[in-house]
């Protein structure tokens, strides 16, 4: 079975800094998704959301490119210990 794959494309309007700082930086991650996060803003890297009541969710950073592209790959819960 091939694996599901989402993709999807924001175009916001703000500032592209901010909106990068927002989606890149720790500190301003977790003011919008989660009450932690954790980033390593280079390909290969990991980061994390941690929601206290829910639990920690992990990432994969797969493609940066300041200030224009993020893009990240987020396991489903079943797949998590995969990364």
């Amino acid at each position: 079975m091939a694996p599901l794959v989402v993709t999807r494309t924001l175009h916001i309007n703000a500032h592209r800094f901010a909106v990068w700082a927002a989606l890149t930086e720790a500190e301003l991650i977790s003011e919008w998704f989660g009450q932690e996060a954790t980033i390593d803003l280079r390909v290969g890297g990991e980061g994390s959301n941690t929601w206290h009541d829910c639990g920690t969710s992990r990432f994969v950073v797969e493609e940066v490119d300041e200030p224009s592209t993020f893009a990240f790959r987020w396991p489903h819960k079943a797949f998590q210990d995969s990364l």
